[in-house]
């Protein structure tokens, strides 16, 4: 609890631990309360209708922050072999997933990671009370193709709403892919038809491969005015840059 509590501005520790609270800084932020400050003194570049910090930018800090142990996890999941002390088969994939927490001395950090090694599902930690997000890779054994990229199913976001996350990302290899709820109501009454709708779209794009025919899918989803969410893909090498699809 002690990081969300503002403490006596006694001191400069005590006055930057009131401005790191969630919210950047809430009421210790002068730009917060200030009837002229709207958007950081910058409302050209920047808005902020809801109070909301994601978006693309904020995607891409809590990645940035992440992005050396998502790339150990995925390691991990396409060779868990290599970190294990028994044999198995050397196409064996398996899928990891974690919870992404925030708290306001470290900032963004993995917290626990879990697999039920299997290839094609795991069951995501329960998240915590500082949880922001979560993460789940996405492998494919090398007998399968050991293709990468591949993207968010209908499944995955309806776990979205079960958990009541607004942010998921999935580490497929080569890409990374990021769900934003930016409309809680439309998700919430969206969400029941996704499974059948993702797969009606899929089935229009067969013709592209397993990979492709995916993100047709959350493409034409996400535009949906009625969907209530927003999907990203990372654009640059390094995967830390995203743009939505």
């Amino acid at each position: 609890m002690g990081e969300y509590i503002p403490v006596a501005p006694i001191n400069d520790q005590a006055r930057k631990h009131n401005q790191n609270l969630p919210g950047m800084g809430g009421v210790f932020n002068l730009v917060n309360m200030h009837v002229y400050h709207y958007a950081g003194n910058n409302p050209v570049k920047l808005i902020d209708p809801d109070g909301r910090e994601l978006g693309k930018a904020g995607i891409e800090r809590i990645v940035a922050e992440i992005d050396k142990r998502l790339n150990q996890i995925w390691e991990q999941s396409i060779n868990p072999r290599r970190f294990l002390f028994f044999k198995m088969d050397p196409n064996t994939a398996w899928e990891y997933a974690g919870n992404i927490n925030k708290n306001s001395k470290e900032g963004y950090k993995i917290g626990q990671v879990r697999t039920d090694r299997s290839e094609v599902y795991v069951n995501p930690p329960t998240p915590r009370g500082n949880t922001v997000a979560d993460f789940h890779t996405h492998p494919v054994a090398a007998n399968k193709g050991g293709f990468t990229g591949v993207p968010f199913s209908a499944e995955d976001i309806y776990g979205m709403w079960y958990y009541g996350l607004d942010l998921s990302i999935v580490e497929a290899g080569t890409v990374r892919f990021a769900v934003e709820i930016t409309d809680r109501r439309k998700f919430n009454n969206f969400v029941r038809y996704i499974v059948s709708e993702y797969n009606r779209i899929m089935s229009n794009y067969e013709h592209l491969g397993p990979v492709k025919s995916r993100i047709e899918a959350l493409r034409e989803l996400s535009h949906n005015p009625n969907s209530g969410f927003t999907v990203y893909q990372s654009v640059d090498k390094n995967k830390l840059v995203f743009e939505k699809l």
